[in-house]
């Protein structure tokens, strides 16, 4: 490594440097270089918030002497909550690990008082001198925190107090996806934050659902699902401003079209006259019969929602969770005959169970007045078939709800 910088000298010497300028700026240009990967490195070193606090207490002890009577002044960071909370486990490290001794912080407020001068902003040397002698400390400690975007940059510098000498300057990379330092992050936002939310929205949902034991030879084709609709109301209690617990009561109608096999024949043989006088078409194609299922249901969904902000006005959330779902009334049933002289039939049968299933999501928001405008979308997928009397046979399978719904509405925060 430390004849790399040969490479630079051989370059210049192509264009006919002298010897001592072309050492000299060969050495200077791989300082260079040196210098950025170490902070390429750096950089590329991002940990989490309690990794970057042991790391710091671990780089100043090594850097002064054993039973060092030390004072932390002040962490300039972006919330009290996270100047207090990193002040606190220093403290703690310090005086579990035994190398350094601590001096009490309790006089600092009485110190600051007399000299009018606050720990707010950027300490200047002679403040920190000045505090130290007062508190009798050797060596003081003074933080600072820069979001770089990426991530968040805690600086520390550790100031000898008799001579003003830099004893050590160090930094750490703080993951801003870390959830201890997201929350105390938001400082006095955090514990003033909006704990309630409460919304109603309307939607439309596009069934695919499968069939169980009514699928037969009559039934081949499966099921398509015309549209259905959603009435919903839901509230949550925001644990922390990225994490809400979401209660919900949804009313949906739902409708499920059972085609019938192709190319098959309901009757075979001459037409003939039925009871009313009709003339029964005997070339009726089973496929131009349709079965027509519909139902209203109450789902209940208990959802973890994780909020993100990626800038002010607008709100994202995934959703995700468990519910049950409820038959509101019976089974409607009723049989289409496009092409028939007869006229359509219907029967109502009684559903016998509940269902249960998972719920996920998405919703986008976009801040206006109390709340927000939302719109989400999500997938709802029944663990187990709906079951109703069939054609005098109870508890029949009949079939499994899958709904992709869209919905748009308003919510409140409080």
């Amino acid at each position: 490594m430390k004849n790399s910088y040969g490479i630079f000298e051989s370059i210049f010497q192509i264009f006919g440097l002298r010897f001592a300028v072309r050492k000299s700026v060969a050495i200077a240009l791989w300082s260079l270089c040196f210098i950025g990967l170490v902070d390429t490195v750096n950089a590329q070193t991002i940990v989490s918030l309690d990794q970057a606090v042991q790391r710091i207490a671990v780089g100043i002890e090594d850097r002064l002497e054993k039973d060092a009577k030390i004072v932390i002044l002040d962490v300039n960071v972006t919330s009290k909550r996270l100047s207090d909370h990193i002040i606190d486990e220093l403290t703690a490290l310090f005086i579990n690990r035994g190398k350094l001794i601590v001096v009490d912080r309790k006089n600092l407020n009485l110190i600051n008082e007399e000299m009018t001068f606050q720990t707010s902003g950027e300490v200047s040397d002679e403040s920190m001198q000045s505090i130290g002698q007062k508190l009798g400390a050797q060596s003081i400690i003074a933080g600072t925190g820069e979001d770089m975007g990426d991530y968040y940059r805690l600086r520390f510098r550790t100031l000898e107090v008799v001579s003003a000498r830099v004893q050590s300057l160090l930094a750490e990379n703080v993951n801003k996806a870390d959830p201890q330092f997201g929350r105390l992050i938001q400082g006095q936002s955090f514990l003033n934050m909006k704990r309630f939310t409460f919304g109603v929205t309307l939607g439309a949902g596009f069934g695919a659902y499968s069939l169980d034991d009514i699928k037969d030879d009559y039934f081949e084709a499966g099921v398509t699902s015309p549209t259905a609709f959603l009435v919903s109301i839901h509230g949550a209690y925001n644990v922390n401003p990225l994490f809400a617990i979401q209660a919900e009561l949804n009313i949906m109608v739902n409708n499920g079209v059972i085609i019938n096999g192709e190319d098959k024949y309901l009757y075979w043989g001459d037409g003939h006259i039925e009871e009313d006088g009709s003339l029964y078409n005997p070339t009726l194609k089973e496929s131009e019969i349709n079965d027509v299922y519909t139902y209203t249901s109450l789902d209940v969904p208990i959802l973890a929602r994780f909020n993100f902000r990626p800038t002010p006005p607008l709100l994202i959330g995934v959703l995700v969770g468990p519910y049950i779902s409820l038959p509101l009334g019976d089974l409607k049933n009723e049989f289409h005959y496009p092409n028939f002289s007869q006229k359509n039939d219907s029967r109502d049968d009684k559903i016998s169970n509940v269902m249960f299933g998972v719920l996920v999501g998405v919703k986008v928001g976009y801040n206006l007045g109390p709340g927000y405008i939302t719109g989400d979308m999500r997938f709802l997928n029944d663990f187990n078939p709906i079951a109703a009397d069939y054609w005098g046979e109870r508890d029949v399978k009949m079939f499994t709800r899958r709904v992709f719904a869209v919905t748009a509405g308003y919510e409140l925060w409080f």
